[in-house]
């Protein structure tokens, strides 16, 4: 078992750029179900896994059902990143993070695009993460 394992998409290739220590498995632009697709069925158990995906998903029932799915094949502490500034991509990332007793983490500070974490708060999710 990992000790520490990042997952999703390119806010999780930025935040793993921070926490060497931590394995790594993201792609940039990814979806939720690509992301399941790709790499769910041979993801590898860690102690704890920081989660970032809903971001590039464009209907939230669909994120819903797939980050469950995901979550469900977690054992370990679980922490989400929520995409940022925008509510309907954070709800069904919150619903399953509440379903487990999960953290949730806000982007406060972006680039920008509106999306991405500015270099210092990449520092401060991944710092977070630490917890």
């Amino acid at each position: 078992m990992l000790e520490c394992l990042i997952v999703g998409d390119s806010i999780a290739v930025g935040v793993a750029q921070h926490r060497p220590q931590c394995e790594l498995i993201a792609r940039v632009g990814i979806t939720s179900t690509a992301w399941n697709k790709r790499f769910a069925a041979t993801m590898p158990q860690a102690q704890h896994t920081v989660i970032s995906l809903g971001t590039n998903d464009w209907l939230a029932d669909k994120t819903f059902k797939e980050i469950a799915e995901l979550r469900a094949k977690i054992s370990g502490r679980v922490t989400w990143i929520l995409p940022a500034n925008n509510t309907i991509k954070q709800t069904p990332v919150v619903k399953v993070a509440q379903m487990y007793n999960d953290v949730t983490l806000v982007i406060t500070q972006t680039t920008k695009d509106g999306i991405h974490p500015s270099g210092r708060e990449y520092r401060r999710l991944a710092e977070q993460t630490k917890y």
